[in-house]
């Protein structure tokens, strides 16, 4: 029961700490002005240890890996690793707009807990009773309960905007706090799920994809500089987690096959990356071979 966890740990904390390590090289050769050191550092680190669940969830149901037990392993780990990320994203991001001054820190995250256990408390006690109620009732989401849901989600939004640690955590936070409503859960997919894949998600990778200009990378060396990120990238990721799965007993198939699995970063390290770049961490450059 215990290997999942351990895997996470080593899937998070080896690439951060290699991150952390190797990011003052690739800052020095940033043109000036140059980015904040320590907020280039802790984005550049966060970077490396992303691991997104969708899209281990997808490669597994192609290959027909669902039900193995490797894979229920994997998909455990990398939901810990989601969440580590949500949380160091929010922390990170606090850190750098409060400018690293500790007290206005504590007083946001302080605030951002608070708001957590409210919002948790409005969404599964008292708004979730009643999507559950209306769905009974008919089949299907109605537009008072979207209504709800929509204000929810912006308010939560501009909330943990106010707080400094970026609006995507507030739409986060407001989804957790619906998510024990499977009933809810399954028929938003069904519905507005599907719509919001085909409409926004394509609109993101476009937005990312508009930031990002592979033409900057027109000297070897920029190609070199790249091809070390990719490869600090997955060596750190591939070497904590086969490592750690060895050491708790799992085969050397197996553990190549977590090692590989938990280094897809996919949606999770597009949101980080586009964050660094807002905050104006991440140069356009690399930005790019990160995005790469």
């Amino acid at each position: 029961g215990y290997i999942f966890i351990l895997i996470s740990a080593a899937g998070v904390i080896f690439p951060f700490i290699i991150g952390l390590f190797t990011a003052n090289y690739f800052w020095q050769l940033l043109p000036d002005p140059k980015p904040d050191l320590l907020g280039f550092k802790l984005f550049f680190s966060v970077a490396m240890s992303i691991t997104a669940i969708p899209i281990l969830g997808r490669i597994f149901m192609e290959l027909n890996y669902s039900g193995t037990r490797t894979a229920a392993i994997i998909i455990s780990a990398a939901a810990i690793d989601d969440v580590i990320g949500w949380l160091l994203l929010g922390t990170i991001t606090s850190l750098v707009t409060s400018s690293f001054n500790g007290l206005i820190v504590i007083q946001n995250i302080s605030l951002l807990i608070l708001f957590s256990i409210v919002v948790f408390f409005i969404g599964s006690r008292l708004l979730s009773p009643y999507i559950k109620k209306s769905l009974k009732k008919a089949q299907y989401i109605n537009s008072i309960i979207m209504s709800y849901v929509i204000l929810g989600l912006i308010m939560s939004a501009i909330v943990t905007s106010y707080l400094s640690v970026y609006a995507i955590i507030g739409g986060f936070i407001f989804g957790l706090s619906l998510h024990k409503n499977r009933d809810f859960v399954h028929t938003w997919n069904a519905t507005i799920g599907r719509f919001v894949n085909i409409f926004f998600l394509p609109l993101f990778f476009a937005y990312t994809g508009l930031k990002t200009n592979i033409g900057l990378l027109s000297e070897p060396s920029d190609i070199m500089l790249c091809a070390m990120i990719c490869l600090l990238a997955f060596v750190g990721k591939f070497g904590g987690t086969y490592l750690v799965s060895r050491f708790v007993g799992e085969t050397h198939r197996n553990s190549l096959i977590i090692g590989f699995s938990m280094n897809t970063r996919a949606l999770m390290e597009l949101i980080v990356l586009n964050v660094g770049y807002d905050l104006g961490l991440l140069p356009q450059k690399i930005f790019t071979m990160l995005v790469i």
